[in-house]
């Protein structure tokens, strides 16, 4: 799905500051979006939120699907 558009699957040992990282959480369609700020931080907007800046987490790492 967004493969075609330039996305390729997650090597999350390689990302680089600006990368956009794609997550899963309850299904394995992509939901949420954030962007990789460096020394394992991103910054993300969820729903009705204030955008943060969140540290990406092992929990955050296993649902990257896409970058």
């Amino acid at each position: 799905m967004y493969q075609s558009q330039g996305f390729v699957a997650a090597d999350i040992s390689d990302l680089k500051r600006n990368d956009v990282l794609i997550f899963a959480f309850t299904t394995e369609e992509p939901m949420h979006f954030g962007i990789y700020l460096g020394n394992d931080n991103f910054l993300q907007h969820e729903r009705n939120k204030y955008s943060n800046v969140e540290f990406l987490s092992d929990s955050y790492k296993r649902r990257v699907k896409l970058v």
